[in-house]
C-alpha cells in the first residue's frame, strides 16, 4: 500500500523523465507535487545527479492584517 506522497512522487519522477502522465493524475496529485523539493546529493563525472533526496515541504500558509 503506497501513501498518497509516495505515488505523488512517483508520477512527479515520471513527469521529470519526460514520461507522458495522464492529466487525471496530474490534476489529482498536484497539491502533493506542488510541496516536492529535489535535492541533489552526489553528481556523477559528467554532473548527472547520482543521489538525490526528494522532500516534502510543508505548506505554510500567512494571515496578513
Amino acid at each position: 500500500m503506497l501513501t498518497r506522497y509516495e505515488f505523488a512522487q512517483i508520477v512527479y519522477r515520471a513527469i521529470q523523465n519526460g514520461v507522458a502522465v495522464d492529466d487525471r493524475l496530474v490534476s489529482e496529485f498536484g497539491p502533493e507535487m506542488a510541496l516536492f523539493r529535489v535535492d541533489t546529493i552526489a553528481k556523477n563525472h559528467e554532473g548527472q545527479p547520482t543521489i538525490e533526496r526528494v522532500r516534502v515541504n510543508k505548506k505554510i500558509e500567512y494571515l496578513y492584517i
